[in-house]
């Protein structure tokens, strides 16, 4: 095993630079991307001030403050990519993440790909969550696709500390995706195959109805550490209006159990500008732990800038299983501009 290890790395580096003469040249692009903006509280928790102010961007439903610098050089048969952060701007101004950096090579006309580094690759990841992604994990990603939509991987991660090969690949994963066009999409990815409570995540992406997004997705913690979070988006697009559903269910070793229902909809304005409404109630095995909240958002793009503005009020002044972000019962307003180039 160590000698295959050390062959698919040499294939890796080599490859980079043995099939350059016989490839048309890779494109190199560099992108960057900002978040920031500002959030107003209005807190009824005696341990926080009312009527506060906090830089605070949005990110696309996160509560960050980010900046992106990124960069990659894309080609049939090599290339490499990375991706210089910094996830708070205001508190960590100088505090750099590289949250990816990787070189890969493809072998027989694309059909096996080798990745090495820390990795950006999403081919195993569920439709809505993203679920099941090695996103920033160092390691040897393999990647086949040995017949039509079906791929299948192989993840063997590595650290800066000499590991026994035998330790690694106990934490090593496997992945596989399908897609049948205009059928459905199935992703299933399981990691820490070698220990007793591996992880595993299954996602299915209804393709079948026009207008319609029906994504089912799951995590399964197995053995004494279970975990089992099951959950479901629904949404169908009626011209400008776009109904949805969001359902998550939470059962955890602790005996703890959560049930999160959160209806909405989205309404296209036109010019770029959209808005959207959400209600969640999350109902908990201990009911002193039942959260609710309303959110609206105002969302206008303007080129490569889109401009929100988000109001959301939370019912209760504590976290639940589920809805722990924003524990303070509050209502908020966040402003926030996202710019990509």
């Amino acid at each position: 095993m160590k000698k295959l290890f050390v062959v698919l790395l040499a294939l890796t580096v080599f490859g980079i630079f043995a099939f350059a003469d016989d490839a048309a040249a890779p494109a190199l692009t560099f992108g960057a991307y900002l978040d920031s903006g500002f959030q107003f509280n209005t807190a009824k928790a005696a341990t926080v001030k009312a009527n506060n102010i906090v830089a605070r961007g949005y990110d696309q439903g996160q509560n960050s403050n980010r900046l992106d610098f990124t960069g990659t050089l894309d080609g049939d048969v090599y290339g490499l990519g990375f991706r210089f952060r910094t996830d708070n701007i205001a508190a960590s101004p100088t505090a750099i993440d590289v949250a990816h950096a990787y070189a890969y090579v493809t072998f027989l006309d694309g059909m096996l790909k080798v990745i090495a580094g820390e990795n950006a690759d999403g081919s195993f990841d569920t439709a809505y969550e993203g679920y099941g992604d090695w996103y920033g994990a160092d390691g040897l990603l393999l990647i086949a696709k040995p017949m039509g939509a079906l791929t299948v991987g192989y993840f063997l991660p590595t650290t800066t500390t000499q590991t026994a090969v035998s330790d690694a690949m106990k934490n090593s994963g496997f992945g596989a995706a399908y897609t049948m066009e205009k059928m459905f999409g199935f992703t299933f990815n399981m990691q820490n195959i070698g220990l007793k409570a591996p992880t595993v995540y299954t996602g299915l992406n209804i393709l079948a109805v026009e207008n319609l997004t029906a994504q089912i997705e799951a995590k399964l913690v197995m053995g004494s550490a279970y975990d089992y979070r099951p959950e479901q988006y629904f949404a169908y697009a009626m011209g400008a209006l776009k109904p949805e559903l969001f359902v998550k269910e939470y059962l955890l070793k602790s005996k703890d159990a959560a049930f999160l229902v959160q209806p909405g909809a989205t309404y296209d304005l036109g010019d770029g500008l959209k808005v959207r409404g959400r209600f969640g109630y999350e109902l908990d095995s201990n009911a002193s732990d039942n959260v609710y909240y309303l959110e609206g958002r105002l969302a206008k793009a303007m080129g490569k800038v889109t401009m929100y503005v988000v109001g959301k009020y939370k019912g209760e002044a504590k976290a639940g299983v589920i809805e722990s972000a924003d524990a303070d019962a509050n209502t908020s307003v966040t402003f926030s501009l996202l710019a990509s180039l």
